[in-house]
């Protein structure tokens, strides 16, 4: 039994595939392996999933642990998204503070007329089994985060 749609949405996206779509060859969408940031392709041997990761207990120890993960991003807080950092081109990235004439570095001690803000979203990463909250710099979203200050 076929119904005939009872929408405009419905009617129009019907008459769309029926003029165009249906005669259309598609392309399916697989994803079978990971880019790094510098282009390198991560082996499906080098990924763990998050579940490992926690029994493994990596990030629970004094010395960072670095690991290859595919997931979704679930959520982004809003809370503490960004902070003005220092805009030493040696790198400092402190948080500063404007004092009205400026913005002052507590770590270099230098005064910027304008800070360089800094992305560090907590954010939840969902995977096949489970969630984890993970937290982010700018080193690991570079683009991601580029059009921030843009309105995008």
């Amino acid at each position: 039994m076929v119904c005939p749609p009872s929408f405009r949405l419905e009617t129009s996206l019907t008459t769309r595939y029926d003029a165009e779509g249906s005669k259309t060859n598609f392309q399916a969408y697989t994803n079978t392996s990971t880019t790094r940031t510098d282009n390198s392709t991560v082996k499906p041997s080098e990924l763990k999933t998050i579940g490992q990761a926690k029994t493994e207990q990596l990030g629970y120890s004094e010395k960072t642990d670095y690991f290859t993960t595919q997931g979704t991003i679930a959520f982004i807080k809003q809370e503490s998204f960004d902070y003005p950092a220092c805009a030493n081109p040696e790198g400092c990235n402190k948080k500063v503070q404007d004092n009205g004439d400026g913005w002052q570095c507590e770590k270099c001690d230098r005064k910027w007329p304008a800070p360089i803000y800094r992305y560090v979203p907590p954010s939840f990463i969902r995977s096949v089994l489970t969630d984890q909250q993970v937290h982010s710099a700018n080193q690991s979203h570079g683009p991601c985060w580029s059009n921030v200050d843009n309105g995008l």
